[in-house]
């Protein structure tokens, strides 16, 4: 009968092979697992962005929804001073201090909508120059007379519709890329001395 070898040969180590075998695949799931993280991390930077792009032209519209609703004079004069497709201009005791504010809303050079207080509608000089919102891409004013058709001229004007979009080229960074979606509202305001007279 055989006797047992007392001393069995030492152990052997991984060969280069196996080694270099092992550390490609542990590469290539170290690889995937980075390429999930990143991808998941854009999603989740996108996503916020995009709420953040669609919180902010909600309240910006209806911030001037509001504003346009109250459209309206004390001493009977027409409210509406300039009705342009990219700026509008009308009388409102916004603050509700028995004063008629002029109040204009535009679209700067520098893409920022603007709105431009004066005190009173005889002239006094002009206040403040607020910018509401920054990178707007579109903004659009549609008037309406009574009968939902365009009016003849700004006496008419019943409802002032407006559409406005941001510009998500400008909110871009390296997570969102080019994964933005457009953020664009429509508001409707129908003028309070209109209101008053139907």
């Amino acid at each position: 009968m055989k006797q047992p070898d007392r001393h069995p040969k030492a152990r052997r180590g991984f060969s280069l092979i196996e080694l270099l075998i092992t550390l490609a695949i542990s590469a290539v799931i170290a690889g995937g697992i980075v390429s999930l993280m990143v991808s998941q991390m854009q999603l989740s930077t996108t996503q916020n962005r995009n709420m953040i792009n669609q919180q902010t032209v909600r309240d910006v519209v209806k911030f001037m929804v509001e504003e346009i609703q109250l459209a309206g004079t004390l001493d009977g004069t027409e409210p509406v001073i300039i009705a342009d497709y990219q700026a509008f201009s009308f009388y409102a005791d916004i603050d509700a201090n028995g004063v008629t504010d002029r109040i204009d809303y535009y679209l700067d050079e520098s893409n920022t909508l603007m709105r431009r207080y004066s005190t009173d509608n005889s002239g006094t000089p002009f206040i403040a120059e607020d910018p509401i919102m920054s990178n707007v891409y579109y903004i659009n004013f549609s008037y309406f007379n009574i009968d939902d058709t365009m009016p003849a001229n700004n006496s008419e004007i019943n409802s002032v519709e407006l559409k406005l979009e941001l510009d998500i080229s400008q909110g871009t960074g390296a997570l969102t890329s080019s994964k933005l979606a457009q953020q664009a509202m429509v508001g409707r305001a129908t003028l309070r001395n209109k209101m008053l007279d139907n």
